[in-house]
């Protein structure tokens, strides 16, 4: 496959394209990939893949892969220049004529996914302060869907319900963890707050106080999701 080929199939192509030979001289390249790697000499072909820009010779894992006999491989370099710094994503596939390079820029990835895990961290961390300041609280406080099913619960809730661990009691039913029943409870606060999604409060009942050893006000908030539809 010669130059021609190479133009026909490359030159529309939006990725940077550069063929080298196994000496890793350049056979060809698109404008692309000048573009990318900000390289406008006139004669490029037939010169060493590590004129195209000096981040390429400062990065050997690029350069070993190319000297690799299992391609095709993946991997991204760096290229820094006047103090900024690009990622690009290459891909290493063989060629009878020796490899063909495709190059994009990954930057504005990058920097989103630096933006999602610095968001996640921060909202780990924020999980872990609430979740601190409920198990603070002496008071029962879990939060279950509505199917009932316990999604969360704090150190008080479990060890009320007689558990060691908030995961014996994720994923059952609230009214067969704490009362043992296999149907929710007649005056439950959480079918009417489900009902009309107003909150609710209700007082034990003396049979209730007797079973549990302890007086109880209970409280049923119900939560929405984003498009008003209660989900617990």
């Amino acid at each position: 496959m010669g130059e021609i080929p190479f133009s026909t199939l490359f030159d529309p192509m939006p990725e940077g394209c550069i063929v080298v030979d196994r000496t890793l001289n350049i056979v060809y390249l698109n404008d692309a990939a000048r573009r990318l790697f900000n390289n406008r000499e006139p004669c490029l072909t037939g010169s060493l893949l590590i004129r195209l820009h000096q981040s390429v010779e400062s990065n050997k894992t690029f350069l070993s892969l190319l000297q690799s006999e299992n391609l095709p491989q993946k991997t991204e370099i760096v290229l820094s220049s006047a103090g900024r710094k690009r990622w690009i994503g290459i891909t290493l596939s063989p060629l009878p004529e020796g490899i063909l390079i495709l190059a994009s820029d990954q930057t504005a990835l990058k920097k989103t996914e630096k933006q999602l895990r610095k968001k996640k961290e921060q909202n780990q961390q924020s999980i872990v302060e609430l979740e601190a300041v409920i198990n603070a609280l002496p008071g029962i406080v879990s939060v279950v869907d509505t199917h009932f099913r316990v999604l969360h619960a704090n150190e008080a809730a479990y060890k009320q319900f007689g558990q060691n661990s908030l995961g014996e009691i994720l994923g059952k039913t609230c009214y067969s963890v704490r009362k043992g029943l296999k149907n929710p409870c007649p005056q439950c606060n959480l079918i009417k707050a489900f009902t009309d999604g107003e909150p609710k409060i209700r007082v034990s009942t003396p049979e209730e106080e007797k079973m549990m050893g302890i007086a109880t006000k209970a409280f049923a908030v119900p939560l929405f999701d984003k498009k008003g539809k209660i989900w617990g």
